[in-house]
């Protein structure tokens, strides 16, 4: 933790496999008060990692400096049961750091029979510069359950811009269960832009993919752009940019060898 002037040391974990319960975290944070930026954390695994119980993996700013990074990278990656990835700037000039996840296998984010069992990976800024992208590579996506989400928000009293999300999957991305991927604003910043490139897209069960200028905001949502070598199916999914504030929505391009709509919601 950087709780003066100098920066938080940068965190490495690095093993066969890694699981992670029972509130368990890999953290560092800049502290209120303090002037120095959050460091790097990294979980690198040549097998499994699990994130699970309200694990979290996370790199935050509370002080005027920077968040950092955070990387998790391995064979297979599974973040369940209230189990979290992020990084948030709370600073007044502080950048949110970026978030990344390379799986040669399968990611899969699982959320709980109810919204208040959230599993995600996120960024977000509650201050005056942007919060950080997500970018995911992996072999699979598969999103699961209510509260199962990867997300960029500018929250409520920010100036900054939500960060842009990019998921490329060289297999299949399904997303089912009231799960999403959305980047949002609720303030004076832009919503960032989603992109998803995968071999085939399945979206079902009031799930979807969306942007969105939220109530009593000012920004404009920003764009949802998906691209699928195979099928696009949307059964009872969404695909949406849209705006309940002052800004405008943003546009959507769907585009793949086969699109399927089905169901009323679609």
């Amino acid at each position: 933790i950087a709780a003066g002037v100098g920066d938080a040391g940068n965190v490495l974990v690095q093993a066969d496999s890694i699981a992670m319960d029972s509130g368990a975290y890999v953290s560092t944070a800049s502290d209120q008060g303090g002037i120095g930026n959050a460091g790097r954390v990294e979980l690198r695994a040549v097998g499994d990692v699990a994130i699970r119980g309200g694990a979290f993996v996370n790199s935050d700013a509370f002080g005027t400096g920077n968040a950092g990074d955070v990387l998790v990278a391995a064979r297979s990656l599974s973040v369940a049961d209230g189990g979290r990835i992020s990084s948030v700037t709370f600073s007044a000039v502080g950048v949110g750091g970026r978030v990344t996840v390379q799986t040669s296998g399968e990611l899969a984010v699982l959320g709980g029979a109810t919204a208040d069992q959230p599993a995600s990976i996120s960024t977000s800024t509650f201050g005056t510069r942007d919060g950080g992208a997500i970018a995911i590579s992996t072999g699979s996506l598969r999103m699961d359950g209510a509260g199962a989400s990867i997300a960029s928000f500018a929250q409520s009293g920010s100036t900054g811009n939500a960060g842009s999300i990019d998921v490329q999957a060289s297999g299949s991305v399904r997303i089912t269960g009231g799960a999403g991927i959305s980047t949002s604003t609720a303030s004076l910043g832009h919503g960032g832009s989603v992109s998803v490139r995968a071999a085939e897209v399945r979206i079902e069960d009031l799930s979807g993919i969306f942007s969105s200028a939220l109530q009593a905001s000012l920004g404009n949502a920003g764009s949802v752009d998906v691209q699928a070598s195979g099928d696009l199916l949307l059964r009872n999914g969404v695909l949406s940019s849209s705006t309940f504030g002052g800004g405008a929505a943003g546009d959507v391009r769907a585009q793949a060898a086969r699109v399927l709509l089905q169901g009323r919601d679609a």
